[in-house]
């Protein structure tokens, strides 16, 4: 989300970032219709840059883009980051069951080829667990 970037809709993502990486990069101070909500964000020495300022705490970025109502810091709880296994750990995740209410998943597939939503609410990322 860099340079120029409007009509984007960014939801129901976990995002991780290394030490040194950013969270969110717009450097942009222009752009418009953008809208980030149902996130769950987790790094080393978290930084998040909004229209070319940087902020190091998720409360500060929420508060400069006005958005993020139901977006989360929080450990995803990933089955093994350090070997990128993006699973959710089954019944212990926050990401489980806490997706945008509002989107429909009809016909489409998890990184496994399973039904996106199973639950009430899609998870968070890009695993589904197959949670009752």
């Amino acid at each position: 989300m860099q340079w120029h970037c409007s009509n984007n809709v960014i939801k129901n993502n976990a995002i991780y970032a290394t030490p040194g990486q950013m969270l969110i990069d717009n450097p942009d101070t222009g752009g418009s219709n953008n809208v980030y909500d149902y996130n769950v964000y987790w790094g080393q020495s978290p930084v998040w840059m909004w229209r070319n300022v940087s902020y190091s705490t998720f409360n500060a970025y929420k508060t400069a883009c006005g958005q993020e109502v139901h977006s989360r810091y929080t450990d995803p709880e990933f089955a093994n980051i350090a070997t990128l296994d993006l699973h959710l750990w089954n019944g212990g995740s926050p990401c489980i069951n806490t997706g945008d209410p509002s989107l429909t998943y009809t016909g489409l597939l998890d990184i496994d080829g399973q039904a996106r939503k199973t639950g009430n609410y899609a998870d968070i990322g890009s695993d589904e667990t197959l949670v009752p």
